[in-house]
């Protein structure tokens, strides 16, 4: 008992010293329920329903406070940032990923989301050319007949009110591997089912892994079972990948080059190409096609259903937004093309307050390995930081309207505002599929809303923290056919 009673005296004595030696006039404040050793653990270990709303408080409370403040787990501190000043000099100093990234890298390998340093910097010098508006504006064909997909599946819903996310997911992810890959064969039901299952299951023992405390040491979660639970998942993904890139790859080769009239380059044909300049191994192609489908699966699927909630719930902004419509194409569903795009103004606008209000990840995690100067403070090395989406597209550069869904504040956007907008990254590694996530889902809304009339209420739901911000109930919607388009057959 006294030897329990002298290691407490020895963790208490340390972590006062660790306070009194971070603490100094540039130092930012510390959060509130800071405890000693443990820090703010305590928000973790009540599981992801409460952290979605722990750190949508902490962020506003950061707010408050300056736009910067300390916390810590363990003996590990951690410093969230909602100025957007502040957090665009942070996230362009700072590249590498939080340690959680680090769980990920079975999967996902040393690909562009996951790397850092000369590794990123190359990775993004070749991919960027895969998403020039050129590229992009050549899927349009695929977002085009995907959107008719999904408006016919709509149409064979019996329910006056229901779920619409599994629905927009599942075309969301087929266009994904079609833009991807390239091919109509992948379009398999059974593949989609088994390969949504898998990903998902993956990404929710990495929240799981990150709640737990004790899961973050190597040894325990390889002790209690969880790692070799994980590698199965990743070997199933990784035969999926292997398969599908085999297939794609033998009739891009052999087919698609010499017989398809196809518009569009697949992201895959892309990489392929500089495999064949020596620019890329079969295995960094692999880890790229692997993170590029995961990341527009889930988050375009997420801004997809929440903007068409958004406008089920603002009638009068959906109105705007089916005149826009009306006045670009009529009373014709013909496909959209990319001369469209441009005067799809309010409609973008839409799309983006719907990311400024509810931002699929609130928070970018990184690892701080150097001092950072900010206006105000100093951010040591060897910290960790919390970049707040949610809180940089709630600072007051807004006005004071900002917890208001308002889309017309796009159409006349100030610089400090569009320098605040977090939801696709900031800074250096601002995500270099954002034009790709506008331009298809420009044209999936202009299908739906002249086909549909919606009716929502996104007030209702309520969020967890997954890997991204997801939706603890049903999206439910109900929908009205407008009998005005002319249609077009699939």
């Amino acid at each position: 008992m006294l030897s329990v009673l002298s290691c407490l005296c020895v963790l208490y004595a340390v972590w006062t010293w660790y306070l009194r030696k971070s603490s100094s006039p540039d130092r930012p404040p510390y959060l509130r329920g800071i405890f000693p050793v443990i820090g703010n653990a305590l928000i973790l270990l009540e599981g992801h329903n409460a952290l979605f709303r722990h750190v949508i408080n902490i962020s506003r409370d950061c707010i408050k406070k300056g736009g910067v403040i300390c916390g810590a787990l363990v003996l590990q501190r951690y410093y969230m940032i909602t100025n957007p000043q502040d957090a665009l000099t942070a996230a362009n100093s700072c590249l590498q990923k939080h340690l959680a990234f680090e769980w990920v890298k079975p999967w996902l390998g040393n690909s562009i989301f996951m790397s850092t340093g000369e590794i990123w910097k190359n990775q993004r010098r070749m991919i960027a050319p895969a998403f020039s508006l050129r590229i992009l504006h050549g899927y349009l064909g695929v977002f085009n007949t995907k959107a008719r997909e999904l408006v016919e599946i709509l149409s064979t819903q019996t329910d006056p009110t229901f779920n619409i996310l599994p629905y927009i997911k599942d075309i969301i992810f087929k266009i994904s591997c079609k833009t991807v890959f390239g091919v109509d064969e992948l379009d398999d039901k059974e593949f989609t089912k088994q390969y949504m299952k898998a990903t998902d299951t993956i990404l929710g023992s990495y929240v799981h892994r990150f709640h737990n405390p004790l899961l973050h040491s190597d040894f325990m979660y390889k002790l209690l079972g969880y790692k070799k639970k994980d590698d199965e998942v990743i070997r199933i993904l990784s035969n999926m990948s292997d398969t599908t890139i085999h297939i794609s790859s033998y009739l891009i080769t052999y087919f698609i080059l010499f017989f398809s009239d196809a518009k569009y380059k697949s992201l895959l044909e892309s990489f392929l190409e500089l495999s064949e300049n020596n620019m890329l191994t079969y295995k960094e192609i692999k880890e790229e096609v692997d993170t590029f489908i995961v990341a527009a699966y889930d988050t375009c699927s997420l801004v997809l259903t929440y903007t068409l909630m958004c406008l089920g719930t603002y009638p009068e902004v959906q109105e705007r937004v089916y005149k826009e419509i009306q006045t670009v194409f009529g009373d014709t569903d013909r496909d959209v093309e990319k001369e469209d795009l441009s005067q799809l103004l309010y409609t973008e606008a839409v799309i983006k307050e719907t990311l400024r209000m509810y931002p699929p990840a609130p928070f970018i995690l990184r690892y701080c390995d150097k001092e950072v100067l900010l206006k105000n403070y100093k951010i040591p090395a060897n910290t960790q930081l919390i970049l707040s989406t949610y809180g940089m597209n709630r600072d007051a550069v807004w006005g004071p309207d900002v917890e208001h869904f308002r889309p017309d504040r796009w159409l006349d956007l100030k610089p400090e505002q569009s320098n605040a907008f977090g939801s696709f990254s900031i800074g250096k590694r601002i995500c270099p599929g954002q034009h790709f996530a506008l331009i298809s889902l420009k044209t999936l809304v202009a299908h739906v809303i002249r086909h549909y009339r919606i009716r929502a209420n996104i007030h209702k739901l309520q969020f967890r923290m997954d890997f991204l911000a997801v939706p603890m109930s049903d999206c439910n919607v109900v929908l009205e056919r407008r009998n005005n388009v002319v249609t077009q057959a699939l």
